[in-house]
């Protein structure tokens, strides 16, 4: 009797919950959206200027206005960051947040920038800062990467 009676009352707690969140009840009945099929879109590559030779995302569609991206930035030396963030569509410009990491022979290096994209067009630029450390010389900073040029281009 006594395990019955913890699993009914977490089940009945577990049904608050969803209640609550979802808003079945009380003053935000109605504002959540039942959510969708994410949709992969596919791979999208833009040629950059700056230090980096290609960026190369993969992007899902996760519903309105909300993306997932993955995928890689090539510096020009060859060194090559995983990238992940989020992307939305903002006031008819497409806006994402991106971080990044690498570990290049010499450093390990983070980043965190925005991309920001016209939607027409789909080039802009991205400006971010990274973190990064010297294995060798055990240094370690931050830097301001400024501004790159991003130009839409079909994935090699």
């Amino acid at each position: 009797m006594g395990r019955l009676s913890n699993v009914s009352s977490g089940w009945l707690a577990a049904m608050a919950c969803v209640v609550i969140l979802t808003g079945v009840c009380g003053p935000g009945a109605g504002s959540v959206r039942a959510a969708g099929t994410p949709q992969y879109l596919g791979e999208f590559c833009w040629s950059a200027n700056g230090g980096l030779d290609m960026v190369r995302l993969g992007i899902t569609h996760l519903g309105d206005t909300h993306f997932l991206v993955t995928g890689t930035v090539v510096e020009t030396s060859g060194t090559v960051n995983v990238v992940n963030g989020n992307m939305e569509i903002v006031n008819g410009e497409i806006l994402m947040h991106i971080t990044s990491s690498c570990i290049a022979p010499k450093d390990n290096a983070t980043y965190s920038g925005t991309v920001v994209l016209d939607i027409n067009t789909l080039n802009g630029y991205v400006e971010g800062v990274g973190i990064y450390a010297d294995r060798t010389s055990g240094q370690t900073g931050t830097s301001y990467d400024g501004t790159q040029t991003l130009t839409f281009t079909t994935c090699n």
